[in-house]
């Protein structure tokens, strides 16, 4: 006997699944937040690439102590130049009572006591010195210190021409400082 196979019932197969991804409308409205993300860029770039041409008021008001605040400040400032003034004076004098010789070591010692001297001192009299001192008071003692300092740089480097002119203009700034004290 011949083995007669039936034919099986066919199955329709299911339909096709169609992807479930972003529907249109949130496609629509992530291609729109684009496109105003980028006009928004080119606005802003436009903005920055091109300044407001329009006036600008600024207003400074200048501050001024009160009179009375400054007499306080010059005498203070005064009596601490006076001070300080005598102690760098003295480690200055010193150095010109020392030998002529950078080698020696008496010359050697002065040239250091100066150089601690005028930093220590230099150092208290840019702090101590009152917000409300006068300029002319205040300048004048910056140039002094600025001078200083230029003088120790010149000792340090043993160039004696430039250590002269530096002391030449510690001088005229001590001038300065006590004519404005005066």
């Amino acid at each position: 006997m011949a083995l007669v196979r039936r034919a099986e019932p066919e199955v329709a197969a299911p339909p096709l699944e169609r992807d479930t991804g972003p529907g249109r409308a949130i496609v629509l409205g992530a291609a729109g937040a684009l496109i105003a993300a980028v006009a928004a860029v080119i606005v802003a770039g436009v903005g920055f690439a091109n300044p407001s041409t329009g006036p600008i008021d600024t207003v400074i008001v200048p501050w001024a102590p009160p009179p009375a605040q400054v007499a306080v400040a010059r005498l203070h400032s005064c009596q601490m130049w006076g001070r300080t003034a005598a102690v760098i004076d003295g480690a200055s004098n010193a150095v010109s009572r020392a030998p002529a010789d950078w080698k020696n070591p008496a010359t050697q010692e002065a040239l250091a006591n100066e150089a601690r001297v005028i930093l220590v001192e230099s150092a208290y009299m840019r702090r101590e010195l009152p917000g409300a001192t006068p300029i002319v008071i205040r300048a004048a003692i910056d140039n002094y210190v600025a001078a200083n300092f230029d003088q120790e740089n010149a000792t340090v480097h043993r160039q004696g021409t430039a250590r002269d002119a530096a002391i030449d203009r510690v001088n005229a700034a001590e001038d300065q400082v006590n004519a404005a004290c005066r």
